[in-house]
C-alpha cells in the first residue's frame, strides 16, 4: 500500500471534517432552511429582521445557493432587490454570486473530481464534461451566457483555467441577470 504524504493526509482530514460539519449542519438546520428559502416572503422577513447584518447574510445566502443546489438563487436575488433596491440588491447579489462561484471552483480544485461527482452526481458530471472540458476561456464565456445553473463552476474548477478568469467571465455574463432578478 503506497504511503500518503502529510499534505495529502491533511487535505483528506480537512475534507472529512468539512463534510462532517456540513452533514451536521444539514441535519440540524437543513429542514428549517429549506422551508425558509422556499417562501420568498419568509426570506424577506428573515433578512429584514437581521437589520444591519442583512447585507452580509444575503451575500452568504447567495454564495451558499451556488454551492448547495437546493437553495433557489432567484428567490434570494429577488429578496435582495425588494429589500435593498435594484442597485444595492444587485450589488450584494453579484458579490454573493462571485463568492459562491469562487468557493465552488476552489472546492473542485482542492478536492478534485471525486468531490464534484458526489456533489453533482457522476452521470451529470460526465454529461457536463462531454459538453465542455476546456482549458480555454472562450468556451466558458459562451457556456456561461446560457441559463446553465451553477454546475459549470464546479466543472471549471477541474480545468486549468485560472479561477480569476472564470470569475471575470461570470461577472460580465451573469451580472445583468442578477440585477434583473
Amino acid at each position: 500500500m503506497p504511503s500518503r504524504s502529510p499534505k495529502t493526509l491533511l487535505r483528506s482530514l480537512l475534507l472529512a471534517l468539512f463534510l462532517l460539519g456540513l452533514a451536521a449542519l444539514a441535519v440540524i438546520y437543513g429542514p428549517a432552511l429549506l422551508d425558509l428559502v422556499s417562501d420568498r416572503a419568509r426570506v424577506e422577513a428573515w433578512l429584514r429582521a437581521l437589520g444591519p447584518w442583512a447585507p452580509l447574510a444575503l451575500i452568504a445566502l447567495n454564495a451558499a445557493q451556488i454551492v448547495f443546489a437546493p437553495i433557489p438563487g432567484y428567490f434570494v436575488q429577488a429578496a435582495a432587490g425588494y429589500l435593498f433596491g435594484a442597485l444595492a440588491g444587485g450589488f450584494y447579489g453579484v458579490i454573493g454570486m462571485l463568492l459562491g462561484a469562487a468557493l465552488a471552483m476552489n472546492l473542485a480544485r482542492w478536492y478534485g473530481r471525486p468531490l464534484v461527482a458526489r456533489l453533482v452526481g457522476p452521470a451529470r458530471l460526465q454529461r457536463w464534461e462531454s459538453i465542455i472540458h476546456s482549458d480555454s476561456t472562450w468556451p466558458w464565456f459562451v457556456l456561461l451566457l446560457g441559463p446553465v445553473g451553477d454546475i459549470p463552476y464546479f466543472v471549471a474548477g477541474l480545468t486549468r483555467v485560472p479561477v480569476c478568469k472564470i470569475l471575470l467571465i461570470a461577472l460580465l455574463v451573469s451580472m445583468p441577470s442578477v440585477f434583473v432578478a
